[in-house]
């Protein structure tokens, strides 16, 4: 399928084909690298991140659970029903402390059992659990384990006159049961502590529990693990971290999160994976193979199609500005050589012109400036900021007048250099005995220039009584005959009218009068490259 001509096929053609084959081809490849490179680094920082919180939102609600268990134990040594049954054997009474003891057993869904010994009694009251206390040892059973390997035994003597309450985790050669010993001394008349539900907090981590973040357990002071989803995966790297808070990369996509903010040395771990990521990413990669060939032919149809939209145009263009192109030699070097050509012509041109510039600014002032500066008694001014394109400006003519002989230009002259921005903002065109016409180039970003300059030539009226006539504003020095012919004119309402704007008056024809036609039809041929009209201009 051929899309050009046999006569424009040749080195041009092959690189333009393969510039374009090449760029979409290494498009097509790096891209798969790049997004699953990409993907799989922030994923697994925004995993990292996203588990901290989660982690951290598990563990203070633990930790509000435990200080709501200081508040229960409160609670319940100054409940007057227990306090009653700590001085009575009385059955009934130990019967209403067993009720408030069961009432309170729900007030916390991390309560699995309360325990409560009176020192007057050796029977433990609780729930769900079988307490007994023998030899100053609790033998705790869970209701719904018999067996004689599910019995835990808690040791209370080292944990009294201890400042706040303690976790406690005891252990048999199966299971692990948690304790929370409130603060007690051993000179109480009771023992209170609470046996806590584990199902429970497993029901809390099982929210955290995804594909990124598979695992979560709760750990010990020694690095024993209490209870938790999923522990098995911990096993191979309970070696491998400190028990202090962080995240600790363990492999290139595991790493595990300790929050070590939970009382008397446990810590919430848990096991963050970006392996579901890479396996989702290998299926989309596999299952994409047929749409990447799809693409694959769509990019080589688009090759041919950009060359004729683009390859084409060029042998046309080459063609329609170089008078002898000739398909032998390259048509961008072709091409160079004409935009040269017609670069110097546009550079000769231009400095005609800036000649031209020039000579018309000499002739334009400085017949007019030599006699009025010839005195010496100031310098000439610099006239070339009149002619300055780039800078923010307007030009106006002043004509004033003095009642009082002779007029004290250069006075004037002197007070517009100080309040215009400038230099050579103020320059003298004309003197008479009793007048003189100033030339006043007020440069800066005010927009309201004009009425700036009515406002200093009202104040040369009150203090001075200077008639003046200030004309329309410009920014090209070729209308300065005009202004000053609008200036003169302006005066002619004096002294009627002491201050006088030509812009208020009635519009009237000048004599001053530039080809404004022809320098538009001269920039619009040097902008279209037409010299030979440019010429004739």
């Amino acid at each position: 399928m051929n899309f050009l001509p046999k006569k424009i096929k040749g080195k041009t053609y092959i690189r333009y084909f393969f510039s374009y084959f090449i760029i979409f081809s290494l498009l097509i490849v790096g891209f798969f690298f790049i997004i699953r490179n990409q993907l799989s680094k922030r994923y697994l920082e925004q995993l990292s991140i996203q588990s901290e919180v989660q982690v951290d939102n598990v563990a203070a609600e633990l930790t509000d659970d435990l200080v709501f268990l200081s508040q229960i134990d409160e609670s319940l040594c100054t409940n007057i029903q227990l306090i009653m049954s700590r001085h009575s054997t009385d059955r009934w009474q130990e019967y209403q402390a067993y009720q408030e003891i069961k009432k309170y057993d729900f007030s916390n869904k991390l309560i699995n059992a309360i325990c409560y010994l009176p020192s007057n009694a050796n029977r433990v009251l609780t729930s769900n659990y079988t307490v007994s206390y023998k030899d100053n040892i609790f033998h705790i059973v869970d209701v719904n384990y018999y067996e004689e390997d599910q019995v835990f035994y808690f040791h209370p003597e080292s944990y009294f006159n201890a400042s706040s309450g303690q976790l406690i985790p005891v252990y048999n050669d199966t299971d692990s049961c948690l304790i929370y010993f409130p603060a007690q001394n051993v000179r109480r008349e009771y023992i209170f502590f609470f046996i806590l539900d584990t199902n429970e907090i497993r029901q809390c981590m099982k929210s955290l529990v995804s594909d990124a973040m598979p695992a979560v357990a709760l750990i010990d002071a020694d690095g024993r693990i209490i209870t938790g989803i999923n522990c098995a995966q911990f096993e191979p790297y309970m070696e491998s971290f400190e028990l202090e808070d962080g995240i600790y990369e363990i492999e290139s996509n595991i790493s595990i999160y300790v929050n070590k903010g939970i009382a008397n040395g446990f810590s919430l771990i848990s096991l963050i994976s970006n392996d579901s990521l890479h396996h989702q990413l290998g299926e989309a990669f596999a299952s994409s193979y047929l749409i990447l060939f799809l693409i694959g032919c769509a990019g080589f149809l688009l090759v041919f199609f950009a060359m004729k939209i683009t390859y084409l145009p060029l042998h046309e263009l080459t063609h329609k500005i170089v008078s002898d192109a000739s398909s032998k030699h390259e048509y961008l070097a072709q091409l160079d050589a004409a935009f040269a050509n017609v670069l110097e012509q546009n550079q000769v041109l231009e400095s005609k012109f800036e000649n031209y510039r020039l000579s018309v600014k000499k002739s334009l002032l400085d017949s007019v400036l030599s006699s009025n500066y010839a005195d010496g008694q100031t310098a000439l001014p610099n006239i070339d900021q009149l002619f300055d394109t780039k800078s923010r400006k307007e030009i106006y003519a002043v004509q004033m007048k003095s009642c009082d002989d002779p007029f004290p230009y250069l006075g004037v002259q002197k007070i517009f250099q100080e309040a215009l921005p400038g230099n050579d903002s103020c320059i003298i065109l004309k003197t008479d005995t009793n007048s003189a016409l100033f030339l006043i180039n007020y440069t800066g970003p005010e927009i309201n220039k004009g009425e700036k300059l009515k406002v200093l030539l009202n104040d040369f009226y009150k203090k001075w009584g200077l008639l003046s006539s200030i004309s329309n504003g410009t920014g090209s020095p070729m209308d300065i005959p005009s202004l000053c012919e609008n200036a003169i004119y302006a005066s002619r309402r004096w002294p009627k009218i002491p201050v006088v704007d030509y812009k208020s008056l009635p519009s009237v024809s000048t004599s001053f009068e530039y080809p404004y036609d022809q320098l538009e039809q001269l920039t619009e041929s040097l902008s279209d490259n037409n010299f030979f009209a440019a010429r004739s201009i």
